[in-house]
């Protein structure tokens, strides 16, 4: 696909056949005569245009009667969440009154990759060759995309090694000195002390499941996943409707790209999460009435693609954070259900730095939520759902913390992260 170059010797109207047959993404930028217009696609769907003043199919039609000018494509531009363009590029280029007959015909890249032959030659004889034909030998463009090859877990793609935390060898859990009450600690205990009466009967509390990836929980109501919140990122799309998104294209460009960072979809009471590493997918997270993961949770996410409802973000993180959120998801409990109010915060943070911990700290407080990722210990970052973005304080999550209802989650432990197949995933029927 041309990248740039001049309106006299590439037409508009053959660039946009030609960018809606190679199914591009991007932004197409003309310029003519000290005007400016930019076309967006998503995917070959010609769905926004703007000149500066003016959007939609007016700017389209007005660029399209521009017969000299430059153009530049960019396939890794921001694009905009407007949707300005409801007519096909077809519809929109018979409206601009395009004469497609005196234009050079557009010739689609070729699926097939065999080498095509020159008429003469495929009959063998070359005295009967017709000198204006094509060359003997042609050689297709090169497609937009190139699928690359399965990805099979775990032997293909390994996560990067951050695991194998010497808490998790051996020990379900340690305690920590720091803690001013123990885990299982609540008020109530103190105001049977303090009653009149004969001496309460103890009770020992009941133990809690750490919970992990793969691990059954029959005969218990833990959730072995939950829906947290998600740092935020470096827009590559943005609040785009999934009415007019390619759901296995858009994952197979992801995977071209080695994308790093995640995928959410959002539709009303419904949402989910397809978590990225280097273009492998780690993991899927998909809410509704309950909350799921892996297979079923991306076939839930599939199915809402597919029925063109909700919108969608694609976030680009670093590697880092991308393995600590994958091992939020599915690390084991090393401390649940502690009060903040009787917590020592900082000292907590600096037993956990002490023992070299991989994993998070989760606060929750009514409608708030704050996460620390930790990497051997060492804060690799902080947000909460009011604040997205990461930081290196972890002030925000401390005054969290603070709060009277506060409740604190420590996760660690190696996480066995299978990641999911996805050409296997899509193939399966629902």
């Amino acid at each position: 696909m041309q990248m740039q170059g001049s309106l006299t010797d590439s037409p508009l109207p053959t660039l946009i056949q030609g960018m809606q047959s190679e199914r591009a993404t991007g932004t197409l930028s003309v310029e003519h005569d000290n005007q400016s217009t930019a076309l967006y696609f998503l995917f070959g769907h010609l769905f926004h245009a703007d000149n500066g003043t003016q959007q939609g199919e007016p700017v389209v039609l007005q660029a399209l009667s521009w017969k000299d000018g430059d153009f530049q494509f960019d396939p890794r531009a921001k694009l905009p969440a407007d949707e300005t363009i409801k007519s096909s590029i077809e519809d929109l280029i018979a409206s601009a009154g395009v004469n497609t007959d005196a234009l050079d015909p557009f010739q689609p890249p070729v699926a097939s990759t065999e080498t095509m032959v020159a008429p003469a030659e495929a009959t063998g004889d070359a005295n009967t060759a017709d000198t204006t034909a094509e060359p003997e030998i042609y050689s297709p463009p090169t497609p937009a995309y190139t699928p690359p090859e399965v990805y099979t877990p775990p032997e293909v793609y390994t996560p990067p090694d951050i695991y194998g935390s010497p808490v998790a060898e051996g020990a379900d859990s340690v305690s920590p000195e720091s803690l001013e009450e123990p885990a299982g600690y609540s008020p109530a205990d103190l105001e049977e002390e303090s009653s009149p009466g004969p001496a309460p009967t103890t009770v020992e509390p009941e133990p809690s499941v750490p919970v992990t990836a793969g691990l059954s929980t029959e005969g218990t109501s833990a959730e072995p996943f939950e829906m947290y919140p998600l740092p935020a990122g470096t827009f590559i799309y943005e609040g785009l409707k999934t009415s007019f998104v390619d759901f296995p294209r858009l994952l197979a460009t992801l995977r071209n790209d080695k994308h790093t960072g995640y995928v959410k979809i959002n539709n009303d009471a419904r949402s989910g999460v397809l978590l990225f590493h280097d273009g492998h997918l780690l993991e899927a997270l998909f809410s509704d009435s309950g909350i799921t993961h892996s297979e079923v949770a991306f076939t839930k996410f599939r199915r809402e693609m597919e029925n063109g409802t909700g919108l969608i973000d694609v976030i680009t993180l670093n590697g880092d954070t991308v393995v600590a959120l994958a091992q939020l998801l599915t690390a084991r409990p090393l401390y649940t259900g502690l009060l903040g109010r009787f917590v020592n915060f900082e000292a907590l943070l600096e037993h956990l730095e002490e023992e070299q911990i991989d994993g998070s700290v989760v606060v929750r407080a009514d409608d708030e939520t704050g996460i620390i990722l930790l990497r051997k210990g060492t804060v690799l970052g902080a947000y909460t759902n009011g604040q997205p973005q990461m930081a290196q304080s972890t002030t925000a999550v401390s005054t969290i913390a603070s709060l009277r209802p506060a409740r604190i989650e420590v996760k660690s432990g190696a996480s066995d992260i299978q990641g999911i197949d996805v050409e296997a995933a899509l193939k399966q029927a629902y």
